[in-house]
């Protein structure tokens, strides 16, 4: 899937660290967006005035979805490892998880904060990927 990331410095691949946190996003992975994307960070950002020096350079990455657990509605939310309330990012990254995707339509049912916390993604606020193992990106074209 080709995909965009965002930063305001040039990127270089080099190992992808995860760690757990309170919330329902891992501290750390590489963030993007599908290029195609009808909401993605570059559209968010954009419409929250959020962050806009970070989108300086856009990087556009092949991403395999080969080992990725994609998100499409609330009930996808159980594929996802859990460790108490929170999604157990060391856990997936660990068992060969490489990238967790969060579809529009996923976004779409998972968004709410009046969701019980195991039935949302309250925070990620686009169409978005998180890449857990380095291995999940190719060659860009």
């Amino acid at each position: 899937m080709q995909c965009i990331h965002y930063t305001a410095t040039p990127w270089q691949p080099a190992p992808i660290a995860v760690a757990n946190s309170q919330h329902s996003k891992p501290v750390g992975g590489l963030w993007a967006s599908p290029v195609d994307s009808a909401w993605g960070w570059a559209d968010w950002c954009r419409d929250q005035d959020f962050r806009l020096e970070r989108l300086a350079v856009g990087i556009q990455l092949e991403i395999s979805l080969d080992r990725a657990i994609v998100i499409n509605s609330r009930e996808d939310l159980g594929q996802l490892d859990w460790a108490g309330d929170y999604p157990d990012w060391e856990s997936m990254a660990g068992r060969g998880v490489d990238v967790v995707y969060l579809t529009l339509d996923g976004l779409r049912s998972t968004a709410s904060p009046m969701l019980g916390i195991r039935e949302q993604l309250y925070g990620w606020d686009c169409e978005s990927l998180v890449v857990l193992n380095l291995r999940a990106i190719g060659e860009t074209p």
